[in-house]
């Protein structure tokens, strides 16, 4: 994205703190959505071409204008170890005196983290099935990715595949694990090579004695509703399976399909984050996967 320089422009900071000089070395930026989306504090920040920000920040925040004249080359300069584009962050060569212009309070977002499980053994108990060596080894990568979050509460699929797989985790945080029968897999019945694709065409398709991927999802969503409004301004994280995870990505992402579903099936464990402000979904980022087809 093209960032112009003005001369005579205005010097923007962004900070979750109170104070009336910016030390040398501190971030000024002259485009105000970014210095707007620093205050809140984001271990991550992106933006498209359009300039539309998304970032992780969770913290109140002020947003600050330089109170003294600058100059380009003297007093700031591009910041040298920058991956934004040219013009987007300079870093301050001395203090500077700065005046806030307002606050900036942060809507109360919610983070669900998904983890699909890992590997697990294969058996006609689809309650029960434990997970495989492999699969007791991979789990950890939840840990892995969990372990600098604040994490308010572990959710699950009542299925033990599930439950084992984030159990590392939630030991880890002290926490236990709440299991709600609605998150659990999609039922199956007979097998036919094709019904695959007839589900995924018509998600009012359900082979005999099998769920359909709408009844599926009806259940999940009913589920994840609750959780939204339950867990508002939360992080949490739901353990659950590849076809319910699947019915939920496509209640957000109407394109998502049947080779979206082909693309995940074998990453185990997957995880995902989805944010909200509210009910209503932001963004969506992998977090992590192990593909058990390599």
């Amino acid at each position: 994205m093209k960032i112009e320089i003005n001369p005579d422009g205005i010097w923007y900071h962004g900070s979750n703190c109170v104070f009336t000089e910016l030390r040398e070395n501190s971030t000024v930026t002259p485009w105000r959505g970014l210095a707007e989306a620093f205050s809140h504090q984001p271990s991550r920040l992106n933006y498209d071409d359009n300039g539309v920000i998304s970032h992780n920040g969770k913290e109140n925040g002020y947003l600050y204008i330089i109170d003294e004249p600058v100059t380009v080359g003297v007093d700031i300069y591009q910041h040298p170890r920058t991956t934004m584009d040219p013009n987007a962050e300079f870093l301050t060569r001395r203090p500077l005196k700065v005046k806030m212009i307002c606050e900036l309070p942060l809507s109360a977002l919610t983070d669900i983290i998904f983890v699909r499980h890992a590997q697990s053994v294969y058996g006609e108990d689809d309650r029960n099935r434990p997970l495989s060596e492999d699969g007791l080894k991979d789990r950890q990568i939840v840990l892995e990715v969990l372990k600098d979050r604040k994490i308010d509460a572990f959710l699950c699929s009542p299925y033990k595949r599930s439950i084992d797989t984030i159990k590392p985790a939630s030991d880890y945080f002290g926490s236990e694990i709440i299991c709600d029968e609605r998150l659990r897999e999609r039922k199956t019945g007979s097998f036919e090579a094709d019904l695959l694709e007839k589900r995924w065409k018509d998600f009012s398709f359900a082979e005999n004695g099998g769920e359909s991927l709408g009844e599926v999802q009806k259940r999940n969503m009913e589920a994840f509703t609750e959780i939204l409004k339950t867990y508002k301004g939360k992080t949490i994280v739901v353990g659950t399976h590849g076809t319910a995870l699947s019915t939920i990505l496509r209640n957000y992402n109407h394109d998502f399909g049947l080779n979206d579903f082909l693309r995940i099936v074998s990453w185990m464990p997957y995880i995902v984050e989805m944010r909200f402000d509210g009910e209503k979904f932001i963004e969506l980022n992998e977090l992590a996967y192990i593909d058990k087809n390599l």
